[in-house]
């Protein structure tokens, strides 16, 4: 794909070439550029080996990109890459038992809580993590500490500063939730199990310094 070199890039930007040995591609860079070019991903090829995608999957290599989030340059390549080698949803271990991604039935966990993303509203959003089954809008769920049910109208999902409300959502995807206060990191859904999912990390707040007024008299009321 070809790129203005400046700019926020749009779609319509976009030239696509399948082959570098493509005679319009000195019409669009020239031709010391693309020379360039070709000569550079030769070398690339030659010189490095061949992706494996089980090497990528067992942390013995890591794709590099380059590209620029603030331009739009290289950002979908990125995300379509990582749609074709990420692993497939893993099982997840609970207090009670082994979660299989492919179970009928749904559960999640609420891994993180943003608040105020949108700066128009004083909001908050709980991430919640697919772990199995089909996650659908307005259905009841068990929030298993609460020992409640809870449906959710406006479930979304999240693309940079782009949000969309979806209709259901499947494992190893995340959905936010609009929380009034119901969450904390490490609560669960279901579709009425009682599961405690495990691996969670929990932190104590911690003290670094104190504050002590020398003089009691002197103090702001």
């Amino acid at each position: 794909m070809l790129f203005r070199p400046h700019g926020k890039q749009a779609e319509e930007d976009v030239v696509k070439f399948s082959d570098l040995n493509d005679a319009r591609l000195e019409k669009y860079i020239g031709e010391a550029a693309a020379r360039e070019l070709r000569e550079e991903v030769n070398v690339v090829e030659e010189v490095y080996p061949t992706f494996e995608r089980e090497d990528y999957l067992n942390s013995a290599i890591s794709p590099v990109f380059f590209g620029s989030a603030i331009n739009n340059f290289g950002v979908r390549e990125l995300l379509d890459c990582f749609v074709e080698i990420a692993p497939s949803p893993m099982s997840r271990v609970t207090e009670e038992r082994e979660i299989n991604p492919y179970e009928e039935q749904f559960s999640g966990f609420v891994f993180k809580i943003h608040a105020n993303m949108d700066p128009k509203h004083r909001d908050r959003i709980a991430f919640l993590r697919i772990c199995s089954g089909k996650f659908e809008r307005n259905t009841n769920y068990l929030h298993v500490r609460q020992n409640r049910k809870m449906k959710f109208a406006n479930p979304t999902t999240f693309m940079a500063s782009k949000k969309e409300v979806i209709d259901d959502a499947y494992p190893g995807d995340v959905v936010g939730l609009y929380d009034s206060g119901n969450f904390k990191i490490g609560d669960t859904l279901t579709a009425g199990e009682v599961l405690h999912f495990k691996g969670i990390p929990s932190f104590s707040p911690e003290q670094f310094r104190y504050v002590n007024n020398a003089d009691p008299m002197k103090q702001s009321r």
